[in-house]
């Protein structure tokens, strides 16, 4: 009885590794549909930006986009996002890959893996060159009168949110020309 226990277990368990390997991957997906969906925020230089007037995505993550399509010989279509809602058009399988300065964080990890990063750098203040050294901390830029600017729903503005104790009126989730001319505009 135990050997033919252990002849169903070892033909099941063939079964399931044949059926498993049958079941195609999200790159035989690619390669058949002859294109790699990419999501992008278009929002986040010099990683990604889409410009308005030609309605293309140009950056840095855009030319490693380039490289990876023609490396598996597919074209590379390029799919807005937004990041408040970036994971969950990743699990609507709008995309099959985000690029765009995403950060690695534990809920993103639990929708999907990533690559090695190429870059790690931290939350970096912009100011106007006539600031230069006025915002060299937190304290620097959590005073009175600065106007704090972050790009809504990432983890910029978890940081911003987490660090900056300003009043909320003093707190802005957009990235408008008119904000950013402000003379104490500070994005994050």
């Amino acid at each position: 009885m135990l050997r033919i226990l252990t002849h169903l277990a070892a033909a099941f368990f063939l079964l399931a590794v044949s059926v498993h390997a049958q079941q195609p991957s999200r790159l035989d997906d690619i390669v058949r549909r002859g294109a790699l969906r990419v999501g992008m925020t278009g929002d986040y230089l010099p990683f990604t930006y889409l410009d308005k007037a030609t309605s293309k995505f140009r950056g840095f993550d855009v030319d490693m986009a380039e490289a990876l399509g023609n490396a598996l010989g597919v074209k590379v279509e390029y799919v807005q996002t937004a990041w408040p809602r970036l994971m969950q058009d990743f699990d609507a399988d709008k995309f099959d890959i985000a690029m765009g300065g995403i950060s690695i964080t534990p809920d993103r990890r639990q929708h999907g893996i990533f690559s090695t990063p190429v870059m790690r750098d931290g939350k970096t203040p912009i100011a106007r060159c006539a600031d230069k050294g006025k915002y060299e901390t937190i304290a620097d830029i959590d005073k009175p009168g600065t106007r704090v600017i972050v790009n809504p729903g990432g983890t910029n503005e978890r940081f911003a949110r987490a660090n900056i104790k300003a009043p909320r009126s003093q707190f802005t989730t957009t990235m408008s020309r008119s904000s950013t001319r402000s003379p104490e505009a500070m994005p994050i």
